[in-house]
């Protein structure tokens, strides 16, 4: 094949994310550090999925239009690390690929070029041995091979040899990974990606495998209409949601206005999500009259993707599926506030923690805390406000953080890079939002982030070396912002080990939060030392219920 066209593109895509999804567990396997939060697979998976639904809004003539889609799609789906590089990468891939109906290979592979150049701009300090790595030298190397009589079966039997190649030496360019005994899982989740494109140019078409990521899905129409019957009556009204391509021939581009329209929206319904990305605008509201809300829309456009569901079924039977990313979400008619924080929390027990502390709103995203960029948009615009702070309580989640807070235009996004609840609910308990400025609610977010008297512990799921300790399973971890782990027999002994390292004398409260696996019998012994080691101590003591740590804790 020496051209590929919209439809073979798609096709392209939509086997490579398969392929992913096929081998899924194997890449999360692959995550270094011993906790249970192996997730790089499904945040790739995650970003890719967002990718493949968006060539719902455009037609196969034109791969350009396809590469856009496909860029919007994976950028709002994002997910952790591994998903904003990924979407990155395709994001300068489909650069190269916009201006085409059809390219050849040396136009591919150029494209692929500007797509890994991109992904390096979006990391602040690359490391090698990574998926940059291994999307780089493949890259590279197989451009060098490529001519005018090159084949695509050519081309990306090179590729995926070279990009096999650099990731089988990842463990020697990452001494973290050649300790675990592991290859990169980023760039193993890219393998298979291009590996699955290349067998659609084959014409191999890969099963798709069943695996949950979080997402529920709904009955089919037919069972849906037996809740919404001739004596219905509409009490909820419509969820509408559209994607529209702002037009410079109805004057789209210039004439519309972002503010306006959530002030239109706003008048006409609730539950309003509204942003724009360059010249595609994004809308989700719950209307009884949504006549009014597509009028208003095609003064300044075209729609690419237009969905309704009749909320009333939805209310009755709860059986017609969210759109992806999108939560149902009130958005009063008041005025914004100046200042506002926003947490990202693994379940409703953390929230209330968060909430206790007088944070606005909270992302209840499960214990795996990996929000997509999409969903942090969905927070801001809950927030109400004209600054926001932004606690992602996950160091693999900073990235997709301050991706959304570039692309959200409501307000102006300020980011603390809390790497974990503890630190979260530390800086969190600091916050004055009523009386003191954003520059000082900010200075005192960021001291407790250098102060760091916070503890996360929890417990090894499989046997591994981490900087040149032994972590067996089962054992008990927690480690300093440097990264050094520390291991423990018991959850006791990981609170005398953080005790004795931050060598403090004094102490008047300890904070902490239990996750519902600790027993009775450790909590006891926990607080019984913590009362006999600091004179005069509170200990005020929290329920954070099913997460991924075992044990958190705030020393003050």
């Amino acid at each position: 094949m020496f051209v590929i066209d919209a439809a073979m593109f798609k096709a392209m895509i939509r086997s490579g994310a398969m392929d992913l999804q096929r081998h899924c567990e194997e890449v999360n396997s692959l995550n270094v550090f011993p906790v249970p939060d192996g997730d790089t697979g499904v945040n790739m998976l995650a970003t890719m999925h967002g990718g493949v639904d968006s060539f719902s809004e455009v037609k196969e003539d034109s791969l350009g239009a396809c590469a856009k889609a496909l860029s919007r799609g994976m950028l709002y789906a994002a997910r952790g690390n591994s998903g904003v590089i990924l979407s990155q990468f395709f994001a300068g891939l489909a650069e190269g690929l916009v201006p085409y109906a059809e390219v050849n290979v040396l136009q591919f592979a150029t494209a692929f070029e500007s797509g890994v150049k991109r992904a390096y701009e979006v990391v602040a300090k690359p490391v090698e041995g990574t998926i940059l790595t291994v999307m780089r030298e493949g890259g590279e190397k197989s451009l060098e091979s490529v001519h005018s009589a090159s084949s695509f079966e050519e081309y990306f039997k090179s590729l995926l040899s070279h990009m096999k190649d650099t990731l089988n030496r990842t463990p020697e360019l990452m001494p973290v990974l050649k300790e675990a005994g592991v290859i990169d899982s980023g760039g193993a989740g890219l393998l298979y990606i291009i590996e699955g494109m290349a067998q659609a140019l084959g014409g191999r078409l890969i099963e798709e495998v069943s695996l949950d990521l979080g997402v529920s899905h709904g009955k089919t129409v037919l069972e849906s209409a037996q809740a919404f019957d001739e004596n219905s009556v509409l009490d909820y009204g419509y969820c509408t949601e559209f994607i529209l391509q702002l037009t410079n021939a109805k004057g789209g581009i210039e004439k519309f206005s972002l503010d306006e329209a959530i002030r239109f929206y706003s008048s006409i319904g609730d539950s309003l999500v509204a942003f724009r990305d360059g010249s595609t605008v994004k809308v989700h509201v719950h209307t009884k009259t949504p006549d009014k809300a597509i009028a208003y829309a095609l003064q300044f456009g075209e729609f690419v993707r237009f969905k309704m569901d009749n909320m009333t079924l939805q209310h009755n039977q709860t059986l017609v599926q969210k759109s992806r990313s999108i939560a149902t979400m009130a958005i009063p008619q008041e005025a914004k506030k100046h200042l506002a924080s926003v947490a990202v929390v693994p379940n409703t027990e953390v929230a209330e923690i968060f909430k206790t502390y007088g944070v606005d709103v909270t992302m209840n995203v499960g214990a795996f805390l990996n929000p997509g960029a999409e969903d942090f948009v969905e927070a801001f615009q809950k927030a109400k406000a004209e600054e926001i702070i932004l606690f992602p309580n996950n160091k693999n989640e900073i990235m997709v953080a301050e991706m959304a807070a570039s692309m959200f235009e409501g307000a102006k996004i300020h980011v603390v890079p809390t790497d974990n609840v503890a630190q979260g609910i530390a800086c969190a308990s600091v916050l004055d939002i009523v009386d003191l400025s954003l520059e000082e609610n900010l200075a005192r977010a960021n001291a407790t982030l250098e102060k760091d008297h916070t503890l996360s512990v929890y417990q090894a799921v499989k046997d591994s070396k981490y900087k040149g300790i032994n972590i067996p399973k089962g054992s008990y971890l927690w480690h300093e912002p440097s990264g050094a782990p520390h291991i423990a027999l018991s959850l006791l002994d990981s609170v005398k080990d953080f005790v004795a390292h931050l060598g403090l004398e004094e102490a008047s409260l300890f904070t902490i939060a239990y996750s519902h696996k600790v027993s009775q019998q450790d909590r006891e012994a926990i607080e019984e030392y913590v009362s006999a080691t600091f004179d005069f101590v509170d200990i005020q003591v929290l329920d954070a219920g099913e997460c991924l740590f075992d044990f958190c804790a705030i020393l003050e």
